[in-house]
């Protein structure tokens, strides 16, 4: 038996560990200047680019590939910026149900932090990245992106019904 609730909490440590892993990174990626952020989200934007021409009628020459990319990098980043919040969300959930945390107050506190972390990364931004500034626009993608999450994990949990009453 106690073997089991060892396991358990080990499984459980695992889960805040990837947690703090995850906003970390986002932590590393919002204290990145500008330039330097700007020019990592061209070089992704520019490899979806390629991998798009594998599969859509687009030239794969240089030229293209670059005057594609300038052109959808800020939707590449509005996207980037809900789907690393649709994970944080997604990781709350589960590890806050992990917890013993029960019904609705799974979702709330896991809206709730995704909501606070979004605030908090935003005026992080402000106050050390040179050129980067803090936009309601980006806490509201965010925190879509994590509402995602949590939903995805309420739609796949099993006890849709249970949790809501």
């Amino acid at each position: 038996m106690e073997q089991n609730r060892n396991g358990k909490t080990k499984y459980l440590m695992l889960h805040w560990i990837l947690i703090l892993i995850w906003i970390s990174c986002i932590f590393s990626f919002s204290a990145q200047p500008a330039r330097n952020s700007n020019g990592l989200s061209l070089k992704v934007t520019k490899v979806i680019i390629t991998a798009a021409a594998f599969v859509m009628p687009i030239q794969r020459d240089a030229g293209t590939i670059e005057r594609l990319a300038v052109k959808y990098n800020g939707r590449v980043r509005k996207i980037a910026h809900s789907m690393i919040y649709f994970l944080l969300g997604l990781l709350l959930t589960r590890t806050l149900k992990l917890s013993g945390i029960k019904g609705k107050k799974i979702y709330f506190f896991a809206l709730l932090f995704s909501l606070a972390y979004a605030v908090s990364d935003e005026l992080h931004q402000v106050f050390v990245a040179a050129g980067r500034s803090g936009q309601i626009s980006d806490v509201l993608l965010d925190t879509a992106g994590a509402t995602m999450g949590i939903g995805i994990y309420w739609l796949f949990s099993g006890n849709r019904n249970k949790e809501l009453l």
